[in-house]
């Protein structure tokens, strides 16, 4: 029974640090899509989320506390990929606009 509760603690610990990462990750990317679009609903959508984004590693720290551990990140191949794609959509200079917008709102709402 402690070796499970033992593994059931370390998995937690493990998922809180990938959640912390990916937090931080778009906590980061958050300005640069804000100033990618043209869209002012889109901009403050992103400025808007920034901040709620920061309460959010704020509150995670606060769990990190609460277990004992100090907060610390690991890497998430999961929102990498999906901030790879959101940066990727921002290079779509050569389509036309109307094909660019809805790329951008996409990419927007994976990272929201």
């Amino acid at each position: 029974m402690a070796t499970e509760l033992k593994a059931l603690d370390d998995m937690f610990h493990d998922m809180l640090k990938d959640v912390y990462y990916a937090e931080k990750q778009v906590l980061n990317a958050l300005p640069k899509m804000a100033k990618a679009t043209k869209s002012p609903e889109l901009k403050k959508a992103f400025e808007t989320h920034k901040g709620e984004t920061a309460e959010q590693i704020e509150r995670l720290s606060q769990v990190f506390d609460l277990i004992g551990k100090s907060p610390r990140a690991k890497t998430c191949d999961a929102i990498l990929g999906i901030l790879k794609e959101g940066c990727s959509h921002r290079g779509l200079g050569g389509q036309p606009r109307p094909r660019r917008r809805p790329a951008r709102l996409g990419a927007g709402r994976r990272a929201l």
